[in-house]
């Protein structure tokens, strides 16, 4: 894992807060601060202030506490404000090298700590504006520290905070979310509870390890040409000092890797290698709408998919369905996202979309979609181009369907489990005619 800060300073030499570093060497906003020192913002933090005139040392201390070794303490930020004139900067300390066999602070805790506290002292006498020599505006209610520049400007203007902070840049959850949408692509991180599950009888604190554990992912969803070996590095190194073992880190890393693996990259690979068949092996084709089938219709965000596992148990027993995609929400959440919401297996099997028609003369009839798509992944033989079943509310059908290729579902309950048997008997009606036919056996 890459990071911009120095080696430990040599003994005997001057604390790290009165190295003065370069301007050059120090982030100038807080999303170039975030980026270079991802590790120390994370989701725990709950309030965030930058002050201007004291961004500079507070950029300080983040790059001299990251070559004290912040990361290997699992240290994070987790909250950053203003009080009584002078900044108040907290901090986490969540692994197991923060603290001694008998709970104690250990030395390198104590030592980033005192950085800290020093680096925050220092903004009592510097202007939160500009960052010059200052002393405390008790002028108003809520006391600043200001030079007299900025002290008589407060005077005459309304308001008794001045416009000074810094834009904060992105939250975690902000700059994950928008890594992934120009990435095209939805990630399932790995959660501690599920590495531990994955890993045994294995019991650890699951809240530090899941945040060890954002740091990879976001690597990979910034580099998806990223391999499995540079992958399982970047669990390594971020889980290395939140397992007491050694051993018990490359088990870690190398289950966390391959369960990402098996969760973002085997279910697409999987599904590309079953889109288009040149030969005609029995299997049955089911086009899936999601509004009014995966839940009901005009669902909140939160109740979105609440009716997949009742899908799921219909297909997950047959190998030989393929499922493709139709309705609006295929163009809204892209392929990626649609399959993230299935189970490994059952994602596997998610082949594709129909085609956006939008601007063809049809474009209003799925029928022509359906059509479309089969004509292009399926039409080895004529019987394989009719094998397919559609399961949808009415307006996902022109009505000159054929009964048994049509599962309507009430769009106002959702897919159901009456549904799931409805499906079961088309399904096994098709491949019973493929048996027939000669080309499935069994």
């Amino acid at each position: 894992m890459k990071h911009v800060g120095r080696g430990a300073a040599p003994s005997g030499a001057p604390h790290p807060i009165d190295q003065p570093l370069s301007d050059d060497q120090l982030p100038k906003t807080p999303a170039e601060l975030k980026a270079a020192y991802r590790y120390q913002f994370t989701s725990d933090l709950y309030d965030e202030a930058y002050p201007a005139g004291w961004f500079p040392v507070f950029a300080r201390v983040c790059r001299d506490i990251d070559a004290m070794g912040a990361e290997r303490l699992g240290f994070r930020w987790a909250q950053l404000k203003e009080k009584f004139g002078a900044a108040r900067w907290y901090g986490s300390y969540a692994g197991p090298h923060a603290r001694t066999e008998s709970g104690e602070p250990s030395a390198d805790l104590l030592k980033i700590a005192s950085a800290i506290r020093e680096a925050a002292d220092r903004t009592s006498s510097m202007c939160m504006v500009c960052g010059e020599h200052a002393e405390l505006d008790q002028s108003r209610s809520w006391v600043l520290t200001l030079c007299e520049k900025h002290t008589q400007e407060r005077a005459q203007k309304e308001g008794a905070y001045p416009e000074c902070d810094l834009p904060p840049g992105p939250t975690f959850d902000e700059e994950l979310a928008a890594a992934v949408e120009k990435s095209g692509r939805a990630i399932h991180f790995v959660k501690a509870q599920e590495l531990l599950d994955a890993m045994g009888d294995i019991r650890y604190d699951a809240a530090p390890l899941n945040r060890a554990l954002e740091v990879p992912a976001m690597a990979f969803i910034r580099n998806p040409a990223m391999n499995s070996a540079e992958l399982m590095h970047e669990y390594r190194t971020a889980i290395l000092d939140f397992m007491p073992c050694g051993y018990l880190s490359i088990d870690a890393a190398e289950t966390a890797a391959r369960l990402f693996h098996e969760f973002n990259v085997q279910p697409a690979e999987a599904a590309a290698s079953r889109a288009k068949k040149t030969q005609d092996d029995g299997s049955v084709v089911v086009f899936l709408d999601i509004d009014g089938v995966l839940h009901p219709d005009m669902s909140p965000p939160e109740d979105e998919f609440s009716c997949i596992e009742a899908f799921e148990r219909a297909v997950s027993s047959y190998g030989e369905v393929d499922i493709v995609i139709t309705g609006r929400k295929r163009l809204s959440m892209g392929l990626d996202r649609i399959r993230s919401k299935f189970s490994i297996e059952v994602a596997s099997r998610i082949v594709g979309v129909t085609p956006d028609l939008s601007g063809e003369e049809d474009a209003a009839d799925p029928c022509l979609e359906r059509t479309v798509w089969m004509a292009k992944n399926r039409s080895a033989t004529p019987a394989q181009e009719h094998r397919w079943i559609g399961v949808g509310p009415l307006r996902a059908f022109s009505g000159e369907e054929p009964v048994d290729q049509v599962l309507l579902v009430s769009p106002q309950v959702g897919f159901t489990d009456e549904d799931g048997a409805l499906l079961q008997q088309a399904i096994e009606a098709k491949l019973e005619d493929a048996r027939a036919s000669g080309v499935l056996r069994g």
